[in-house]
């Protein structure tokens, strides 16, 4: 599946406010599901990221830019790296999120 121009970081991307608010897990899982381009509200705590061809070097581009934005939180390609599953994902920014 190719990218689809239409759907990259630009159209994730909530109005930043002056400030950092937390983001709820759902706010997280429907980026996600947007960088990864699944239907939404399929997005799952072991949701395995290999299993998508849009997670790969820009996919993990615009999950830093996009967790920057919304948490001011920087993260390093090599944490993101490690990180197998959504879950994984949701830790590096401090969610505990649910099944």
């Amino acid at each position: 599946m190719g990218r689809n121009p239409d759907n990259l970081v630009a159209d994730i991307t909530l109005t930043t406010p002056p400030f950092f608010k937390p983001m709820t897990s759902n706010e997280l899982y429907q980026g996600l599901e947007k960088i990864l381009q699944i239907p939404a509200g399929t997005a799952r705590e072991k949701t395995l990221l290999a299993e998508h061809s849009t997670w790969d070097s820009v996919g993990v581009m615009e999950f830093i830019v996009f967790v920057d934005e919304h948490f001011g939180l920087s993260l390093l390609p090599h944490q993101i790296s490690e990180s197998k599953t959504i879950g994984d994902l949701a830790k590096l920014c401090g969610n505990n999120i649910p099944d």
